[in-house]
């Protein structure tokens, strides 16, 4: 089954002074280098990234945003499946991680595992320690959410642009409302997977700099 990735790094990362999450610098890479590296060796190849022209982008690694920008988690999702084909014909399994939360990557084998040992599952998503699932820490099945994606478009019209534009501005919830989800356990007790830099403090707590 093919696997492909979204990395969503469009955040503004205002408690952070503005600065890029994806260009932050943990052990001499920057986190959306380190979380693609991760994602192909999990047997995503094809990869795409949601975020400005600013960021840093490793080598093989497909960029787009949303248009307009800062429509939000499931408009980067939308645009990010389009950069993939996935909308048009949506097969094998996508893995949508944020950028921000450097632990993640050592959930996707267990995520896309889960997933394609469960036919009837829609979604493996990772799940924390006080059951909260993390909608952008999880594999889905392409046509799950193009499916999805499609139907919502119908009641959400694109003013203009393409057909999909108008499926923005929403928490990731709502996108996957009504999946079969797999439920995958975090793992980390001094640093979960879920836990995501936002703040000075959490930059110390993961050994991290904000890249130059």
């Amino acid at each position: 089954m093919t696997r492909r990735a979204i990395i969503l790094a469009g955040g503004r990362g205002t408690r952070l002074g503005g600065a890029s999450k994806a260009d932050i610098i943990r052990g001499g890479i920057s986190l959306l280098a380190r979380l693609s590296t991760e994602l192909a060796r999990c047997g995503s190849a094809q990869q795409v990234c949601v975020g400005p022209e600013s960021i840093a982008i490793p080598p093989g690694m497909t960029r787009t945003c949303e248009e307009p920008a800062e429509g939000g988690p499931v408009a980067g999702i939308v645009w990010g499946m389009d950069a993939l084909g996935l909308l048009e014909e949506p097969t094998g399994t996508l893995a949508v991680f944020s950028v921000d939360a450097p632990g993640a990557a050592s959930a996707a084998p267990r995520l896309f595992e889960a997933l394609e040992g469960n036919l009837d599952a829609d979604a493996a998503m990772l799940v924390d320690r006080e059951g909260r699932h993390h909608h952008l820490i999880a594999v889905y099945r392409a046509h799950a959410l193009a499916n999805r994606i499609r139907a919502l478009a119908t009641s959400m019209p694109a003013d203009s642009g393409p057909w999909f534009a108008g499926v923005r501005d929403m928490a990731a919830k709502h996108l996957v409302r009504g999946f079969d989800v797999v439920e995958v356990a975090e793992q980390g007790i001094s640093h979960p997977e879920s836990r995501d830099i936002d703040t000075p403090e959490d930059l110390t707590i993961w050994g991290a700099r904000i890249g130059q």
